[in-house]
């Protein structure tokens, strides 16, 4: 009892000292009056605002293209890069190409000495002769009570197989060794331009007679004097073809070597290459023996189309025959490894490509491990890497866009051309390797460059799609909800754009302005901005609607195709539809700004007219203003 004596006198003896003061100290002790009105006032006002209702943001379904894609970055490479290596060693004696140009395949590209090797064709090939003879000897005794027109067919044939490689050999020195023909052409070019003409058929003239040769050489080595009389028929017109081309381009080697002779004893003597006259000596002496057995081959086989009937083809050979003809398959097998030998000293491109490099130069030595050059197909692809997820989606045939990132602007068509069947493991993480062929590709494209990806896996040209995040699930169950505008929505509401004014915040009355004695009038007013609203929103594709001006229905879906931002709905919805794409959940009290200390204080000065105050509040996707006193 007497703690609570205390305390109610301690009470009072405050007031009756506070009392006192304020009796003393009039000017502050109304300030502080005003003060502690003004939070109150403030605080309550807070308290009573009103709260923010939710709101939804929903968009149309429609119908809209939709595709899902995987997406991978890696490097250009080129399908094929060979190093290119003579496959016999030796002192480089030509270098065909350079570095950066494009080759077909076949091209020369560089060869080395190969003088042993074209001395062992020389000698393989005059066995060969040598064993041809013999074989026709041979058949010839075993049959020297007649020779029928099969046997002349056959010798004919040999002795154009004798004559016909003899010529071209000779053709093949003229025309090819130390510029050949093209030099020709070269020293006479200035003063007699029309003889490129008669250049060009002797060139054609022997690459036919090659041609017509390698085709009898074939036919010849299968044949024997007892073959059937029409495969003989058949060898001999062969053969007829091949040396009539002979002939033909020995003429127009020599006709082409007599006209360079001509023109330059008649412009410029001194010019005239040292062996163009033994040239023209070599070639001229291949005229009458290829002409001799050119006529011989006609007459035989004219001979034996007419006797055909009475040619006895069942004989079989004698051994003196069979032994010919063993060692003449011998003479054969050892002339063609010859040529194969003499085609290692070459260097010729497999494939057609562009020249990366070039690793020689003139007399070095090439071979082994040295290569000389390296070469790079022109189809080149992107080689990617996806993760066994994106991996399962992709197969051989799908389209594919490519960027790179050293060539900006540039976007290439491309398409998947094969995937590994076994990943690759690295760190417990399973990759695929992808390949994507380039397409038509692009000049600047070269091996090494970054390139980006971007896979189609599928894709729809009109599907029923609405925003990803409209889809919700529910267990197994995918489901969308649909946004009902109420049948209070007003029309106002509705604006797609648009302001309105909540009459409910505006406040009209006279009152003391700014929590001081002054009579005047104040009012407030509240602004909101919508982006879509009630029905009339539901025009537009984005809308935010206001939740206490639609009702929402929970729709169950199916969904096909997904893309980084749409999915396809296959079942439960209709082009028109507005679904839910997002809820902004309603606002708590709303933190205002009213005028401050000074501003009140400065009313007591009796100068101003009033005080004014305002406060924004923001919630979700539109924007409200209130609270804006003005007192006069």
């Amino acid at each position: 009892m007497q703690t609570l004596k205390n305390i109610l006198s301690a009470i009072k003896n405050f007031f009756l000292g506070a009392g006192g003061y304020a009796m003393r100290h009039k000017i502050q002790a109304g300030i502080a009056i005003l003060v502690v009105a003004g939070a109150g006032y403030y605080g309550y006002t807070t308290y009573k605002a009103d709260h923010t209702a939710a709101q939804y943001v929903v968009a149309v379904a429609s119908i809209a293209p939709i595709q899902t894609t995987v997406t991978g970055s890696g490097q250009v490479a080129s399908s094929h890069e060979l190093d290119l290596t003579p496959k016999a060693s030796g002192v480089v004696t030509s270098i065909d190409v350079k570095a950066g140009d494009h080759v077909s395949a076949g091209t020369l590209i560089a060869t080395v000495d190969d003088t042993a090797a074209q001395k062992a064709v020389r000698d393989a090939l005059a066995n060969l002769q040598g064993a041809k003879i013999s074989y026709a000897q041979s058949i010839s005794s075993s049959n020297t009570t007649s020779v029928d027109a099969s046997g002349n067919t056959f010798d004919a044939v040999v002795n154009d197989e004798t004559a016909v490689p003899n010529a071209i050999t000779d053709l093949r020195s003229v025309i090819d060794n130390n510029g050949g023909l093209v030099a020709d052409m070269n020293s006479i070019q200035s003063v007699d331009p029309s003889a490129a003409v008669a250049e060009l058929q002797a060139i054609n003239s022997y690459h036919a007679a090659i041609t017509a040769h390698d085709a009898a050489t074939s036919a010849y080595i299968t044949a024997t004097r007892t073959s059937s009389p029409q495969t003989l028929l058949a060898l001999a017109k062969t053969e007829y073809t091949s040396s009539a081309a002979t002939t033909q381009a020995v003429k127009d080697t020599l006709a082409f070597l007599t006209l360079v002779n001509q023109t330059l004893q008649v412009h410029n003597a001194l010019a005239v290459p040292t062996d163009l006259a033994a040239r023209i000596t070599k070639i001229n002496a291949d005229i009458s023996p290829i002409t001799s057995a050119t006529t011989q081959l006609s007459t035989a086989e004219t001979a034996l189309a007419s006797s055909l009937q009475t040619l006895n083809s069942t004989a079989g050979p004698s051994l003196d025959v069979q032994s010919a003809q063993l060692s003449l398959t011998k003479a054969q097998n050892a002339y063609n490894d010859a040529l194969d030998a003499l085609a290692d000293y070459s260097v010729v491109a497999p494939f057609a490509g562009t020249i990366a490099k070039v690793n020689v130069q003139k007399f070095d030595t090439a071979g082994g491990s040295a290569a000389a050059a390296t070469l790079i197909t022109d189809d080149q692809f992107a080689q990617l890497s996806l993760n066994e997820t994106d991996a399962e989606k992709v197969q051989v045939g799908q389209p594919t866009t490519l960027t790179f990132d050293a060539i900006n602007g540039l976007t290439l068509n491309g398409t998947v051309a094969e995937i590994d069947s076994v990943g690759t493991v690295t760190q417990g993480v399973v990759s695929y390797s992808v390949k994507i062929s380039l397409g038509g590709g692009d000049s600047r494209v070269r091996p090494g460059m970054t390139v980006n990806a971007t896979i189609v896996t599928a894709s729809k040209a009109a599907a029923l799609v609405v925003p990803s995040a409209a889809v919700k699930t529910q267990g197994s169950t995918y489901y969308v909800e649909v946004a009902v505008p109420t049948s209070s929505t007003t029309p106002a509401q509705g604006a797609t754009t648009g302001t309105s004014t909540a009459a409910r915040r505006v406040r009209s009355a006279t009152s003391t302005t700014a929590f001081v004695g002054r009579t005047g009038s104040s009012t407030a007013s509240s602004t909101r901005t919508f982006t879509g609203t009630g029905s009339a929103a539901f025009g537009a594709r984005t809308a935010t609607v206001s939740a206490d001006t639609v009702t929402l229905k929970r729709v169950p879906v199916t969904i096909g195709l997904q893309s980084d931002t749409m999915t396809e709905v296959l079942t439960g919805l209709t082009p028109g539809m507005r679904v839910v794409t997002q809820t902004i959940a309603a606002s708590g009290k709303t933190t205002a700004t009213s005028a401050t200390a000074p501003s009140l204080l400065g009313s007591l000065g009796g100068s101003r007219a009033g005080a004014t105050g305002a406060t924004t509040r923001t919630t979700g996707g539109g924007n409200s203003g209130f609270a804006g006193r003005t007192g006069g």
